[in-house]
């Protein structure tokens, strides 16, 4: 027998041994929180304020646990995020003397399809969860509004985009934390961090998306 061929198989006696008593558990899961699109605007601004705003998905998922306390994840989710942020751009005259503000209101929406891939620890009904997120932009659109004043009159505009100029990856770490409820009902929490720069590359500002969210998923199998 070859010098390595007992450790060989004693690894393949640990893999089968590990499988058969493997679980694969798959179900479905819905999610809401709120989220926002950190904005880094490459010129001068005058006031900048960045609110929360909501953030939904839904898919499936599928588990392999292949221990008592450690499990590995996966889910497919169709990601709806929404951006709103104030932006306040000096107005100049031709001398460059501050005029006033030009008021830019920005609604944004965008749609990811994501998969996050995780492992986790189970302790009695919790289920700590650690890993990475990759989303795919689907779509995405922006309204934007904006007023300013000229020889005492408000001038406003309202204009609406089909496309915001957005790459069409993102990704960064989550975590997520889930209690057991019953054999096919969980609740869990997460948070993401995106770390790439969305905007393009041409584009007048940088960002990165984060959310957090609670939700439910529901076992399909049996749920321990």
């Amino acid at each position: 027998m070859l010098p390595y061929s007992k450790t060989l198989i004693l690894l393949l006696f640990l893999f089968l041994s590990i499988h058969s008593k493997a679980q694969h558990r798959v179900g479905l899961q819905i999610m809401g929180g709120v989220n926002q699109m950190e904005t880094d605007w490459n010129t001068e601004l005058e006031t900048y304020t960045l609110h929360l705003a909501p953030y939904a998905a839904f898919g499936a998922f599928y588990q392999y646990e292949f221990s008592e306390h450690w499990t590995a994840g996966c889910d497919v989710q169709f990601q709806q995020l929404y951006a709103k942020e104030k932006v306040g751009i000096p107005l100049r005259d031709q001398n460059n003397q501050a005029m006033g503000e030009i008021y830019n209101i920005y609604n944004r929406q965008f749609l990811y399809y994501s998969m996050p891939v995780y492992m986790a620890y189970s302790w009695k009904d919790w289920q700590f969860q650690f890993g990475w997120q990759t989303s795919w932009l689907l779509g995405s659109s922006a309204r934007l509004r904006n007023e300013f004043t000229e020889n005492g009159t408000l001038v406003q505009s309202d204009i609406r985009y089909d496309d915001v100029p957005v790459k069409d990856l993102d990704f960064g770490p989550r975590f997520g934390l889930a209690y057991q409820i019953t054999d096919r009902w969980q609740i869990e929490s997460l948070c993401y961090q995106g770390i790439a720069q969305v905007a393009l590359d041409n584009a007048r500002w940088e960002a990165r998306f984060w959310h957090v969210g609670l939700g439910v998923r529901y076992g399909m199998g049996v749920l321990r």
